[in-house]
Protein backbone atom coordinates (compact mmCIF):
# COMPACT_ATOMS: atom_id res chain seq x y z
CA UNK A 1 0.00 0.00 0.00
CA UNK A 2 1.10 3.90 -0.87
CA UNK A 3 -0.40 7.17 -0.26
CA UNK A 4 -0.35 7.18 -3.72
CA UNK A 5 -2.28 4.36 -4.71
CA UNK A 6 -5.85 5.69 -5.93
CA UNK A 7 -5.05 9.06 -5.19
CA UNK A 8 -5.63 12.91 -6.48
CA UNK A 9 -2.68 15.51 -5.97
CA UNK A 10 -3.00 18.90 -6.16
CA UNK A 11 -1.44 22.04 -4.48
CA UNK A 12 -1.53 26.03 -3.70
CA UNK A 13 -5.23 26.30 -3.66
CA UNK A 14 -4.48 29.64 -1.81
CA UNK A 15 -7.88 30.15 -0.39
CA UNK A 16 -9.68 33.78 0.22
CA UNK A 17 -12.40 35.23 1.82
CA UNK A 18 -11.88 37.60 -0.90
CA UNK A 19 -15.69 37.64 -2.99
CA UNK A 20 -13.14 37.75 -6.34
CA UNK A 21 -11.56 34.53 -5.66
CA UNK A 22 -14.85 32.90 -5.38
CA UNK A 23 -14.16 30.92 -8.33
CA UNK A 24 -11.19 29.14 -6.04
CA UNK A 25 -13.93 27.10 -3.96
CA UNK A 26 -15.44 25.31 -6.52
CA UNK A 27 -12.46 22.95 -6.54
CA UNK A 28 -13.98 20.62 -3.72
CA UNK A 29 -17.01 19.68 -5.18
CA UNK A 30 -15.60 19.00 -8.35
CA UNK A 31 -12.96 17.07 -6.68
CA UNK A 32 -15.52 15.24 -4.90
CA UNK A 33 -17.23 13.90 -8.21
CA UNK A 34 -14.34 13.10 -9.80
CA UNK A 35 -13.45 11.05 -6.77
CA UNK A 36 -16.22 9.11 -6.99
CA UNK A 37 -16.24 8.88 -10.39
CA UNK A 38 -12.78 7.88 -10.56
CA UNK A 39 -12.89 5.57 -7.25
CA UNK A 40 -10.12 7.71 -5.57
CA UNK A 41 -9.60 7.39 -1.84
CA UNK A 42 -7.10 10.03 -0.71
CA UNK A 43 -6.55 13.25 -1.57
CA UNK A 44 -3.07 15.15 -1.01
CA UNK A 45 -2.69 18.82 -1.16
CA UNK A 46 0.83 19.80 -0.77
CA UNK A 47 0.69 22.92 0.85
CA UNK A 48 -0.53 26.54 0.94
CA UNK A 49 -4.34 26.02 1.43
CA UNK A 50 -4.72 29.55 2.49
CA UNK A 51 -2.94 32.57 0.86
CA UNK A 52 -2.74 35.00 3.86
CA UNK A 53 -0.03 33.35 6.23
CA UNK A 54 -2.18 34.23 9.38
CA UNK A 55 -4.98 36.37 11.26
CA UNK A 56 -7.75 34.24 8.71
CA UNK A 57 -11.77 35.71 9.43
CA UNK A 58 -13.61 33.11 11.01
CA UNK A 59 -15.82 33.25 7.53
CA UNK A 60 -12.78 31.72 5.99
CA UNK A 61 -11.37 29.23 8.68
CA UNK A 62 -14.76 27.82 9.04
CA UNK A 63 -15.17 27.53 5.36
CA UNK A 64 -11.93 25.75 4.81
CA UNK A 65 -13.03 22.99 7.79
CA UNK A 66 -16.02 22.36 6.12
CA UNK A 67 -14.89 21.73 2.55
CA UNK A 68 -12.19 19.41 3.77
CA UNK A 69 -14.67 17.79 6.24
CA UNK A 70 -17.02 17.49 2.87
CA UNK A 71 -14.47 15.22 1.98
CA UNK A 72 -13.85 13.36 4.50
CA UNK A 73 -17.67 12.20 4.37
CA UNK A 74 -17.66 11.41 1.23
CA UNK A 75 -14.94 8.21 2.24
CA UNK A 76 -11.86 10.36 1.14
CA UNK A 77 -8.26 10.71 3.24
CA UNK A 78 -7.33 14.09 3.01
CA UNK A 79 -3.18 14.81 3.61
CA UNK A 80 -2.36 18.62 4.06
CA UNK A 81 1.42 19.40 3.93
CA UNK A 82 2.08 22.35 5.41
CA UNK A 83 3.40 25.06 2.85
CA UNK A 84 4.83 28.81 3.46
CA UNK A 85 1.62 30.37 3.06
CA UNK A 86 0.14 28.26 5.96
CA UNK A 87 1.50 30.10 9.28
CA UNK A 88 4.04 32.38 10.34
CA UNK A 89 6.08 29.83 12.66
CA UNK A 90 6.85 26.55 11.04
CA UNK A 91 6.14 25.16 14.87
CA UNK A 92 2.88 26.55 15.33
CA UNK A 93 1.51 26.89 11.79
CA UNK A 94 -1.67 28.32 12.08
CA UNK A 95 -4.28 24.80 10.38
CA UNK A 96 -2.18 22.79 13.11
CA UNK A 97 -6.11 22.04 14.87
CA UNK A 98 -7.11 19.74 11.26
CA UNK A 99 -5.55 16.97 12.52
CA UNK A 100 -7.59 16.71 15.48
CA UNK A 101 -10.13 16.62 12.61
CA UNK A 102 -10.83 12.66 11.87
CA UNK A 103 -9.40 11.41 8.38
CA UNK A 104 -7.61 14.79 7.88
CA UNK A 105 -3.91 14.86 8.54
CA UNK A 106 -1.97 17.96 8.43
CA UNK A 107 1.87 17.15 8.23
CA UNK A 108 3.72 19.66 9.70
CA UNK A 109 7.19 18.24 10.41
CA UNK A 110 9.23 15.26 7.94
CA UNK A 111 6.97 12.32 8.77
CA UNK A 112 7.02 8.75 6.87
CA UNK A 113 3.93 7.30 6.03
CA UNK A 114 4.91 3.43 4.39
CA UNK A 115 7.10 4.13 1.24
CA UNK A 116 6.67 8.08 1.36
CA UNK A 117 8.47 10.39 2.87
CA UNK A 118 6.48 13.79 3.65
CA UNK A 119 8.21 17.04 3.87
CA UNK A 120 6.65 20.18 4.62
CA UNK A 121 8.12 23.98 3.58
CA UNK A 122 11.61 24.55 5.43
CA UNK A 123 13.28 27.49 5.44
CA UNK A 124 17.00 26.07 5.77
CA UNK A 125 16.08 22.23 4.49
CA UNK A 126 19.63 21.90 4.41
CA UNK A 127 19.74 21.60 8.38
CA UNK A 128 16.05 20.37 8.59
CA UNK A 129 16.81 17.42 6.52
CA UNK A 130 20.42 16.73 6.89
CA UNK A 131 19.45 13.41 8.58
CA UNK A 132 17.32 11.80 6.25
CA UNK A 133 18.03 9.43 4.09
CA UNK A 134 15.62 10.49 0.67
CA UNK A 135 16.99 7.28 -0.98
CA UNK A 136 15.07 5.06 0.98
CA UNK A 137 11.67 5.98 0.08
CA UNK A 138 10.13 5.49 -3.68
CA UNK A 139 8.43 8.88 -2.97
CA UNK A 140 9.10 12.29 -1.71
CA UNK A 141 6.05 14.70 -1.02
CA UNK A 142 7.25 18.04 -0.84
CA UNK A 143 6.63 21.85 -0.40
CA UNK A 144 9.95 23.51 -1.94
CA UNK A 145 11.14 25.33 -4.63
CA UNK A 146 14.36 24.41 -6.50
CA UNK A 147 16.74 26.47 -8.26
CA UNK A 148 16.22 26.76 -11.95
CA UNK A 149 12.67 26.17 -11.89
CA UNK A 150 10.12 28.13 -14.14
CA UNK A 151 7.58 30.68 -13.04
CA UNK A 152 4.30 32.14 -14.23
CA UNK A 153 5.94 35.01 -16.13
CA UNK A 154 8.68 32.09 -17.10
CA UNK A 155 11.79 33.20 -15.61
CA UNK A 156 13.99 30.63 -13.47
CA UNK A 157 13.56 31.21 -9.83
CA UNK A 158 16.01 30.52 -7.13
CA UNK A 159 15.52 28.06 -4.32
CA UNK A 160 16.54 24.98 -2.96
CA UNK A 161 19.81 23.88 -4.41
CA UNK A 162 18.60 20.53 -6.87
CA UNK A 163 21.65 18.55 -5.81
CA UNK A 164 19.69 18.09 -2.16
CA UNK A 165 17.23 16.03 -4.06
CA UNK A 166 19.76 14.00 -5.79
CA UNK A 167 19.69 10.61 -4.26
CA UNK A 168 15.81 10.39 -4.10
CA UNK A 169 13.59 8.22 -6.62
CA UNK A 170 10.93 10.69 -7.51
CA UNK A 171 9.41 14.28 -5.70
CA UNK A 172 6.28 15.45 -5.93
CA UNK A 173 6.02 19.00 -5.01
CA UNK A 174 3.80 21.95 -4.59
CA UNK A 175 4.69 25.53 -4.33
CA UNK A 176 5.63 26.39 -7.40
CA UNK A 177 2.32 26.99 -9.66
CA UNK A 178 3.48 26.59 -12.98
CA UNK A 179 3.15 22.26 -13.61
CA UNK A 180 6.78 20.94 -14.50
CA UNK A 181 9.41 18.12 -14.23
CA UNK A 182 13.18 18.64 -13.58
CA UNK A 183 15.54 16.39 -13.23
CA UNK A 184 13.53 14.07 -10.35
CA UNK A 185 11.29 16.87 -9.43
CA UNK A 186 7.56 17.00 -10.19
CA UNK A 187 5.64 20.44 -9.25
CA UNK A 188 1.98 19.52 -9.65
CA UNK A 189 1.10 22.93 -10.24
CA UNK A 190 -1.71 24.96 -8.66
CA UNK A 191 -5.30 23.64 -10.03
CA UNK A 192 -6.07 27.05 -11.27
CA UNK A 193 -5.31 30.43 -12.26
CA UNK A 194 -3.50 32.28 -9.11
CA UNK A 195 -2.40 35.91 -10.81
CA UNK A 196 -3.89 38.19 -13.43
CA UNK A 197 -1.50 37.19 -16.58
CA UNK A 198 -1.24 33.12 -15.38
CA UNK A 199 -1.29 31.44 -18.89
CA UNK A 200 -0.24 27.80 -17.89
CA UNK A 201 -2.27 24.99 -17.75
CA UNK A 202 -3.87 24.11 -14.43
CA UNK A 203 -4.36 20.77 -13.52
CA UNK A 204 -5.00 17.97 -10.57
CA UNK A 205 -3.09 14.75 -10.90
CA UNK A 206 -4.50 11.46 -10.65
CA UNK A 207 -2.71 8.12 -9.10
CA UNK A 208 -3.26 4.63 -9.77
CA UNK A 209 -0.39 2.13 -7.92
CA UNK A 210 1.56 5.16 -7.87
CA UNK A 211 1.74 5.63 -11.28
CA UNK A 212 1.15 9.27 -12.59
CA UNK A 213 -2.00 7.97 -14.87
CA UNK A 214 -4.12 11.51 -15.88
CA UNK A 215 -3.65 15.15 -15.44
CA UNK A 216 -7.48 16.30 -15.01
CA UNK A 217 -8.51 20.21 -15.68
CA UNK A 218 -10.68 22.11 -12.84
CA UNK A 219 -13.17 23.90 -15.31
CA UNK A 220 -13.12 27.63 -14.18
CA UNK A 221 -12.33 31.29 -15.51
CA UNK A 222 -9.03 32.71 -16.38
CA UNK A 223 -7.33 35.56 -15.24
CA UNK A 224 -5.86 37.59 -18.03
CA UNK A 225 -3.44 40.58 -18.12
CA UNK A 226 -4.50 42.07 -21.33
CA UNK A 227 -2.28 44.73 -23.02
CA UNK A 228 -3.35 47.14 -25.74
CA UNK A 229 -1.13 49.43 -27.71
CA UNK A 230 -2.63 52.93 -28.36
CA UNK A 231 -6.41 52.94 -30.13
CA UNK A 232 -5.70 49.04 -30.64
CA UNK A 233 -8.06 48.06 -28.21
CA UNK A 234 -8.26 44.06 -27.33
CA UNK A 235 -8.65 42.04 -29.95
CA UNK A 236 -12.27 39.86 -30.61
CA UNK A 237 -12.21 36.41 -29.16
CA UNK A 238 -9.59 37.33 -26.78
CA UNK A 239 -11.85 37.12 -23.57
CA UNK A 240 -14.85 35.21 -22.74
CA UNK A 241 -17.48 35.31 -20.62
CA UNK A 242 -17.16 34.81 -17.15
CA UNK A 243 -13.05 35.44 -17.33
CA UNK A 244 -11.20 38.15 -15.07
CA UNK A 245 -9.47 40.50 -16.51
CA UNK A 246 -7.06 43.84 -16.10
CA UNK A 247 -6.01 45.74 -19.27
CA UNK A 248 -3.43 47.41 -19.56
CA UNK A 249 -3.24 50.80 -21.47
CA UNK A 250 -0.13 51.64 -23.07
CA UNK A 251 -0.69 55.28 -24.74
CA UNK A 252 1.98 57.97 -26.35
CA UNK A 253 1.52 61.20 -24.18
CA UNK A 254 -0.54 62.83 -27.21
CA UNK A 255 -3.03 60.01 -26.98
CA UNK A 256 -2.90 60.07 -23.08
CA UNK A 257 -4.54 63.28 -23.63
CA UNK A 258 -7.78 61.09 -24.32
CA UNK A 259 -7.36 58.98 -21.90
CA UNK A 260 -11.12 58.96 -20.23
CA UNK A 261 -12.09 58.03 -24.00
CA UNK A 262 -9.54 54.99 -24.48
CA UNK A 263 -10.81 54.07 -20.85
CA UNK A 264 -14.69 53.78 -21.84
CA UNK A 265 -13.91 52.10 -24.85
CA UNK A 266 -12.14 49.45 -22.97
CA UNK A 267 -14.50 49.07 -20.37
CA UNK A 268 -17.21 48.75 -22.80
CA UNK A 269 -15.38 46.40 -24.93
CA UNK A 270 -14.56 43.97 -21.84
CA UNK A 271 -17.98 44.21 -20.73
CA UNK A 272 -19.45 43.59 -23.93
CA UNK A 273 -17.61 39.93 -23.84
CA UNK A 274 -19.08 38.70 -20.71
CA UNK A 275 -15.92 39.54 -18.69
CA UNK A 276 -15.20 40.44 -15.31
CA UNK A 277 -13.27 43.79 -15.55
CA UNK A 278 -11.18 44.24 -12.25
CA UNK A 279 -8.42 46.91 -13.13
CA UNK A 280 -7.61 49.76 -16.12
CA UNK A 281 -3.74 50.89 -15.91
CA UNK A 282 -2.85 53.77 -17.91
CA UNK A 283 1.17 53.32 -18.85
CA UNK A 284 2.43 55.75 -21.06
CA UNK A 285 5.25 55.11 -23.28
CA UNK A 286 8.38 58.00 -23.53
CA UNK A 287 9.34 58.85 -26.32
CA UNK A 288 12.55 58.82 -27.47
CA UNK A 289 14.12 62.46 -27.24
CA UNK A 290 14.62 64.32 -30.51
CA UNK A 291 17.92 65.82 -31.42
CA UNK A 292 17.93 69.26 -32.03
CA UNK A 293 18.02 69.97 -35.82
CA UNK A 294 19.63 72.93 -36.91
CA UNK A 295 17.32 75.66 -38.48
CA UNK A 296 17.75 75.40 -42.64
CA UNK A 297 19.12 78.34 -44.36
CA UNK A 298 16.83 79.79 -46.86
CA UNK A 299 17.50 78.57 -50.31
CA UNK A 300 19.75 75.22 -49.51
CA UNK A 301 15.70 73.36 -50.02
CA UNK A 302 12.72 74.42 -51.15
CA UNK A 303 9.96 75.00 -49.79
CA UNK A 304 8.16 71.93 -50.27
CA UNK A 305 11.24 70.01 -49.10
CA UNK A 306 11.44 72.07 -45.90
CA UNK A 307 7.94 71.37 -45.34
CA UNK A 308 8.05 67.83 -45.36
CA UNK A 309 11.02 67.46 -43.35
CA UNK A 310 9.29 69.96 -41.05
CA UNK A 311 6.34 67.29 -40.74
CA UNK A 312 8.34 64.32 -40.32
CA UNK A 313 10.24 65.98 -37.34
CA UNK A 314 6.95 66.58 -35.88
CA UNK A 315 5.66 63.40 -36.74
CA UNK A 316 2.45 64.85 -38.14
CA UNK A 317 0.08 62.62 -40.04
CA UNK A 318 -0.21 62.33 -43.92
CA UNK A 319 -3.71 64.68 -44.20
CA UNK A 320 -1.55 67.81 -42.33
CA UNK A 321 1.24 67.58 -44.75
CA UNK A 322 -1.23 67.37 -47.63
CA UNK A 323 -2.95 70.60 -46.45
CA UNK A 324 0.32 72.42 -46.41
CA UNK A 325 1.52 72.27 -50.00
CA UNK A 326 -1.62 74.51 -50.97
CA UNK A 327 -1.37 76.75 -48.57
CA UNK A 328 2.31 77.63 -49.56
CA UNK A 329 0.62 77.96 -53.59
CA UNK A 330 -1.59 80.33 -52.54
CA UNK A 331 1.12 82.75 -50.40
CA UNK A 332 3.63 82.34 -53.50
CA UNK A 333 6.20 81.39 -51.10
Amino acid sequence: MSLLDNALVTSDLHLTDNPRDEYRWGIFLWLREIAKKKGVGALLILGDITDAKDRHSSVLVNRVVEELTSLTSAKIEVWVLRGNHDGIDPARPYFRFLQHVPDIHFVYEPTTVMDTLLLPHSRDPRTDWHELEFNHYRWLLAHATVTGVQAENGQQLAGVPRDLFSSARAVLSGDVHVPQTIGNITYVGAPYPIRFGDSFAPRVILFRNEEHVEDLHYPCLRRLMVNVTGTDLIADGEMRAGDQVKVRVHLSRAEALNWEKHRETVRWTVEESGAELHGIELIVDRQPERKANPTPVRGSASDSELLKEFCEREQLDTDTTEMGEPLLERTGS
